[in-house]
């Protein structure tokens, strides 16, 4: 028990020598060199510009003479000659008469630094790197320099480190700040965002009305992005990456739409009333969509929750339309829209700008004499489309049905002093899909649709001149299924896979009436399509992969077409 308070005492005395000696500074050479001059009663002749640029630790003083001299040689580049029996020289190495000065560097290039600023701490002494990072500096003091860039961390040398033959290196560690992850809600600006698969989401209700329009307009938004544009400033003639406009797939509610435009493409055939949400990809199209070159279009009206009732009626100078949504109960909803062109029934200035340059280009000329035919014409025109939605939810299941109609008619007579031809061109599109979707747990979902789009264009013509009549139909019959399931395999990886079916069916006609002639074309195309994807999206949210495998077997030529996606 004696033992333990010895062994404390030494303990604390071992402490507090080593405290005192961390405890000791270094101080000026110059400094230590007066203090052994006064002890040992001896003189010390040197250059200040040689001694001033050493800072240590003071020797002991109970130390002797040539301890001490010894002990300064091993820290500094001094050397010390006796003159007589109480003086001494203080000299260095000759290549140490020099600036101080060195090369700064990139410490992970290599390259130079310039313009770094090189200041002696305390003094108003400073100099800047050059092209080669080289700097230097006179001797006037031992205290440290600092070395200063906005692109390097800051970095302290000693005088000393310096004062050696050669110039030496300094290597400068870059700062690098590490960002943190920003998610862009916005693209571009509101209304517009990008999804992390590189798709675009456009909700035109949230851009709000773009110059030149009184609505939102879904494809008229839609040319905001980089890469879509309208060479003729119409909507129906959209390119996408120097696509044509029949290389993009338009789908309304998972309804292929033939006709994007009313009015010879001047307005979209959308009816802005209806909420809707629009899934752009311009490039990298998911597996599941194979009739598209150029881009997706995905059109939606549907939203997970069934939204409050709820009415609007508009109108504008070229149409009326009216939207409703009728919530039936907590889980059901079922909805309407119309709209018609007034443009038959009253003529507005609006109306007559949209003629005048759909029509601005329109003239009759006899070949026989080259001189322009005084004829005149009137237009008669209109269109009109209509849709009805319901949505049902079973628990984790949901249920929708959707059905679309679009009529454009177009009667243009013409009539001279005393002949009057009557010409006509009505397009038509009709669709219906019926969508059902089950979230089977947080990791599965399965989703099933159909749907059915009948497109057709009439067309009735009269030339002024000879009276050949010209009578012209085209028939779009597209009918498919679609059967896919998602499978969360994990938090970074998710599986999917389908079936396909589609069936077009096409018809051509023509008539003429002089000379006579007709020709009625008629062929169907069935495509069964096997579809594989993954998506990797790694925690570090750095990238997202997806690749997909589109088999397709083309049952009346009998023939396997493999796709990469």
């Amino acid at each position: 028990m004696r033992l333990m308070p010895r062994i404390c005492l030494v303990l604390l005395a071992l402490f507090l020598s080593l405290s005192g000696f961390s405890q000791e500074k270094a101080i000026p050479l110059k400094n230590i060199l007066a203090d052994i001059a006064s002890q040992h009663r001896v003189t010390f002749n040197f250059i200040e510009d040689e001694v001033i640029v050493y800072k240590i630790v003071p020797p002991k003083k109970q130390w002797t003479l040539e301890t001490k001299l010894d002990y300064i040689k091993k820290r500094t580049r001094l050397d010390f000659r006796p003159i007589g029996a109480s003086s001494y020289t203080v000299y260095n190495d000759k290549k140490l008469d020099k600036p101080l000065c060195g090369f700064l560097k990139d410490a992970e290039t290599g390259k130079p630094v310039e313009a770094a600023s090189v200041i002696i701490a305390n003094t108003n002494i400073s100099s800047v790197s050059d092209a080669n990072g080289y700097f230097e500096l006179p001797v006037v003091s031992p205290n440290a320099i600092s070395i200063r860039h906005q692109n390097y961390e800051f970095y302290t040398i000693s005088p000393a480190d310096l004062y050696q033959p050669g110039c030496p290196d300094i290597s400068l560690r870059p700062i690098v700040n590490s960002l943190e992850e920003i998610v862009a809600q916005r693209y571009l600006t509101t209304g517009i965002s990008k999804n992390p698969d590189g798709t675009f989401r456009v909700t035109p209700k949230n851009f709000g009305i773009l110059p030149g329009q009184d609505q939102p307009d879904v494809q008229q938004t839609m040319q905001q992005l980089p890469g879509i544009n309208s060479e003729d400033e119409t909507i129906s003639n959209i390119s996408v990456r120097g696509g044509t406009h029949d290389q993009n797939l338009f789908l309304w509610n998972g309804i292929r739409m033939f006709q994007t435009g009313h009015f010879f493409g001047m307005i979209s055939v959308f009816n802005p009333a209806l909420p809707q949400t629009v899934t752009i990809a311009k490039n990298g199209t998911d597996g599941f969509f194979g009739e598209s070159v150029s881009s997706l279009v995905d059109i939606s009206t549907h939203s997970k929750k069934i939204s409050e009732s709820k009415t609007i009626l508009s109108g504008d100078m070229i149409s009326v339309q009216g939207a409703t949504n009728i919530r039936l109960s907590e889980k059901s909803a079922i909805g309407f829209s119309v709209r018609r062109s007034y443009a038959d029934i009253l003529t507005t200035p609006t109306y007559i700008n949209y003629r005048k340059r759909i029509f601005q280009n329109t003239i009759v000329t006899d070949l026989g004499d080259d001189q322009t035919v005084d004829i005149k014409s009137d237009e008669h025109f209109y269109f009109c489309d209509f849709t009805m939605q319901f949505q049902q939810n079973f628990g984790r299941h949901n249920f929708t049905a959707d059905v679309i109609g679009i009529t454009n008619n177009l009667i243009i007579d013409q009539f001279s002093e005393a002949v009057e031809k009557n010409n006509d061109l009505g397009q038509r599109n009709y669709g219906a899909s019926a969508n059902w979707t089950s979230d089977w747990d947080s990791k599965n979902q399965t989703g099933l649709n159909a749907y059915i789009s009948y497109y057709n264009l009439n067309s009735s013509t009269e030339t002024f001149a000879s009276g050949q009549l010209l009578e012209q139909k085209n028939t779009v019959l597209d009918k498919g299924l679609r059967l896919s399931h998602i499978w969360k395999a994990s938090s970074n990886l998710t599986l999917s896979g389908g079936y396909q079916f589609n069936e077009t069916g096409i018809s051509n006609s023509d008539k003429i009436n002089s000379p006579l002639f007709s020709r009625k074309i008629t062929d169907v195309m069935r495509t069964h399509v096997a579809v594989a994807e993954a998506t990797i999206n790694p925690e570090s949210k750095i990238m997202l992969l997806k690749a997909g495998f589109r088999m397709n077997y083309f049952q009346d030529l009998n023939v396997f077409v493999p796709e990469i996606r």
